[in-house]
Order: structure tokens, then C-alpha cells, then sequence
């Protein structure tokens, strides 16, 4: 069988951050070690990012059983792309006090603006093998490629593998009032990730 995904989620977030013009007595101002020992004009600052991600995802499966013997395996591939989209502007030394909006200033602005872009394209695969419902042997793996590390050295694989006998099954005798399910399990896996940067800049350079 073959599916296919095609998920997307936006975030946008606003800040606006305004502080009021701080007019001090006389007296307040002979306090020389208070940092609010000053006369200080009104300012205000935007922060607005936008942060985009679309999954996309495609999957085989095959499912086979042949005699005491059956096997489920799954491969499939995914595109996984992340962007954001963020700009900062503030204006201090507001010409009127009360109304806050950058314009309103007196010098140059902050302005500072990022756009980013990241991809993690992957390769993955698992099957399970069973005998007579009693044993089952899975193994997976997955490849990485991310455009956050050098373009020679992008890629990372981590297997895993899983092994599991019903012994309750296999001796049916074992079965009673306390006991109605015995299973033995063992299991390696080995995880990858690429943690760098934050919401804002996803990492990308």
C-alpha cells in the first residue's frame, strides 16, 4: 500500500513593548546611585516573526504471511522545511510622549531583519519479521540529511532493533487466574537530532 502527507502549521506572533517619558524631581535627582535619577524620554519597540513548517511524506508498505512465517515492512521518504521570518524596529527619544509610534521619534531608528530557511530530508526504513505469532524480530533505520551542517558532512544514521517472544504462547500451561500475558523483549536504538539555534534564526547561517 502507498500513503502520502502533506502537513503545514504557521505561527505568528506580535510584540509591541512601549515605555512612558520619566520626568524626576529635584530632589529624586541628587540620588546619584539610582539608576532613575533622570529625565527620560519615551520609546517604543515592534517585534513581529513568522514562523512556517511543511512536512511532506510518503510511505510503502508490504505485508506478507507464508505459512508459520509473516513479514510487515514500511520504507518511505520525508521532506521536512522550516522557515522563519522576523524584523525588529524601535525608536527612542519620542517627540510627543504619548503617542507611540517609531515616526515619532528623534534619530535613527533599531531596525535589524532575519529570514531563514532550513530543510531535513530523510530516508527511512523498518520491517518486522515473525514466526508462528510467538517471535518477532524489527529492525529500522533512518538517514538525515540537514542543511544546518557543512554540505561534506550532512548526513547521519541511527538503526534500531527490537526482538520479542510471547513465552505465554509458547507454553500455554503458564496461563491462569494471575497470569494471562508473558513476554520477553530486548531492544537498541540509537537517535539522532541537530540541535542548534532557536525559534528565531532555526539555526541556519
Amino acid at each position: 500500500s502507498f500513503t502520502y502527507r502533506l502537513g503545514t502549521t504557521v505561527s505568528i506572533q506580535n510584540q509591541k513593548s512601549q515605555l512612558g517619558a520619566i520626568n524626576v524631581s529635584a530632589f529624586t535627582a541628587t540620588f546619584k546611585a539610582s539608576p532613575w535619577n533622570q529625565n527620560t524620554k519615551a520609546s517604543v519597540s515592534d517585534f513581529s516573526q513568522t514562523l512556517n513548517r511543511i512536512t511532506s511524506e510518503a510511505f510503502l508498505n508490504y505485508r506478507k504471511t507464508y505459512r508459520k512465517f509473516s513479514i510487515d515492512a514500511l520504507g518511505g521518504v520525508s521532506v521536512i522545511t522550516r522557515s522563519t521570518n522576523n524584523s525588529f524596529l524601535a525608536g527612542n527619544n519620542l517627540v510627543v510622549p504619548s503617542v507611540f509610534n517609531v515616526s515619532n521619534r528623534t534619530g535613527e531608528p533599531v531596525v535589524s531583519q532575519g529570514v531563514f530557511k532550513i530543510r531535513t530530508n530523510s530516508l527511512l526504513g523498518q520491517a518486522t519479521f515473525g514466526y508462528n505469532n510467538l517471535f518477532f524480530v524489527t529492525v529500522s533505520g533512518r538517514n538525515d540529511w540537514d542543511s544546518r551542517l557543512p554540505a561534506n558532512n550532512n548526513s547521519f544514521f541511527y538503526p534500531g532493533a527490537n526482538a520479542s517472544l510471547i513465552v505465554s504462547d509458547m507454553f500455554p500451561g503458564l496461563k491462569g487466574n494471575t497470569l494471562s500475558l508473558l513476554k520477553l523483549t530486548g531492544s537498541y536504538a540509537k537517535s539522532g537530532n541537530v540541535n542548534l539555534g532557536n525559534a528565531s534564526n532555526l539555526g541556519a547561517y
